[in-house]
């Protein structure tokens, strides 16, 4: 069974307590409104989108993380913040087909 690591009503606390374990970094930036969301000084950092594809986002996929609801408005407001002080912002987008899939055609179905 998969587990919900995040819920819209945990999202804050869990967002929290895993920034407090990071311990403290020079130099980490200024927080955005959103708790727990750090963001460096321009020119420093870009964000990488990773994972966030229909296959991990719709509730009807096999591969859908149950947390996602809570994390795509977290998401969202990051991009959002960073694109307003001209942050990079890079996605990234897995593809492959029956042709080229090699493994993971075994891992994954449906490609």
């Amino acid at each position: 069974m998969k587990e919900i690591y995040f819920t819209p009503d945990n999202i804050d606390d869990e967002a929290k307590r895993m920034v407090a374990g990071l311990g403290a970094f020079p130099g980490r930036g200024r927080r955005l409104p959103s708790p727990g969301a750090v963001i460096p000084p321009p020119g420093r950092a870009a964000l990488l989108v990773l994972d966030m594809q229909d296959t991990f986002l719709d509730e009807d996929s096999h591969a859908f993380v149950p947390s996602a609801p809570a994390i795509i408005p977290r998401v969202s407001l990051l991009f959002e913040s960073l694109m307003a002080l001209k942050m990079h912002v890079i996605y990234t987008r897995h593809i492959n087909t029956e042709d080229d899939a090699g493994m993971m055609s075994r891992w994954w179905s449906g490609l």
